[in-house]
């Protein structure tokens, strides 16, 4: 059977995770243990998946912090930061990762649980991580309630679009690129909404 967004739900739902909305080939589930939302995107064959970890100022964001983002070492084994800006000065800070899925059979149905195991491990590191850009407690600013998951939510804060229909218009640039290049692009990592 080829992916599709109605297989990926289905085995997410029976791994015990909850779905928390549906936007074409886009879902949003939440980890029941940890709270965190994640938001998957299935793009072609490739499932994209993501948490934003919170947003702040962009002129909080250090050269020194965004190295600590990009280092190696970081304890941030499986997936990759991202920055999205949006238009009141705000930069959304996810993590991400994707798997490309083949015929929906159990290699596939591994390598989806396994994304995901890994991106929740990779956030609750995060935390510590990104400790030093915020003023607050970070249950405050890691979003583990669906009231506020999203930095676009809303048209008018995002260049692009809204929610969901913004992340899938930015997968589907980045599909495209990575299939004309041979590859993914790294000048696609940190585009706008």
């Amino acid at each position: 059977m080829d992916p599709s967004i109605d297989a990926v739900r289905q085995l997410l739902v029976e791994a015990g995770f909850e779905i928390a909305g549906e936007d074409g080939n886009a879902i949003r589930i939440k980890d029941l243990e940890s709270g965190i939302p994640i938001s998957c995107v299935l793009e072609d064959s490739i499932l994209f998946n993501t948490v934003s970890c919170l947003t702040i100022d962009t002129n909080r964001i250090s050269p020194e912090q965004m190295s600590k983002m990009l280092d190696s070492q970081n304890g941030i084994s499986t997936s990759g930061f991202q920055l999205y800006n949006n238009r009141n000065g705000q930069t959304a800070i996810t993590l991400n990762n994707f798997a490309k899925l083949q015929q929906m059979g159990e290699d596939d149905r591994d390598d989806i649980l396994s994304c995901i195991c890994f991106l929740i491990q990779d956030v609750i590191e995060a935390k510590e991580l990104l400790r030093d850009l915020v003023d607050r407690p970070l249950a405050e600013d890691f979003d583990t309630d669906d009231t506020d998951d999203d930095p676009c939510e809303d048209e008018d804060e995002c260049d692009g679009g809204e929610g969901v229909e913004a992340v899938t218009e930015a997968v589907t640039a980045a599909v495209e690129t990575a299939i004309e290049s041979g590859g993914f692009d790294s000048d696609n990592s940190s585009s706008d909404f």
